[in-house]
């Protein structure tokens, strides 16, 4: 019998989070392994659609991991605006250019409107 063999995908994303604080998201992502990544671009939306969303890099995030260990990235958007839904995505860039998404997250500003508490 013919057996498919399917090449390795370049990445493999482990975790992938996104924390509200103050006025800003903290993107966090942890690979398993990296075949042939150069780095990653962080890209937000708040359509929630990965055609209308921006890249918020300048410039590429660093690899750091190989093809037997992974690591862990941290990317901090200071633009984000109070009350709006965010999807990011993590773009892949590898060694020979292309690029591919390797995941996204949602999340969402929470704000507070406090009444002051009166008593008659």
């Amino acid at each position: 019998l013919p057996t498919a063999v399917h090449p390795p995908t370049a990445i493999e994303v482990i975790q992938m989070a996104a924390h509200v604080n103050n006025d800003q998201v903290t993107v966090n992502w942890e690979t398993g392994s990296e075949i042939g990544t150069l780095g990653f671009n962080v890209w937000r939306g708040a359509s929630g659609q990965r055609a209308e969303a921006i890249r918020l890099t300048d410039t590429l995030i660093p690899s750091r991991g190989s093809t037997t260990t992974g690591a862990t990235y941290e990317f901090t958007d200071m633009t984000a605006q109070t009350g709006v839904h965010y999807t990011y995505w993590i773009e892949e860039v590898e060694l020979g250019g292309t690029s591919s998404d390797a995941g996204s997250v949602r999340t969402e500003f929470q704000s507070y409107f406090y009444l002051p508490y009166t008593t008659r």
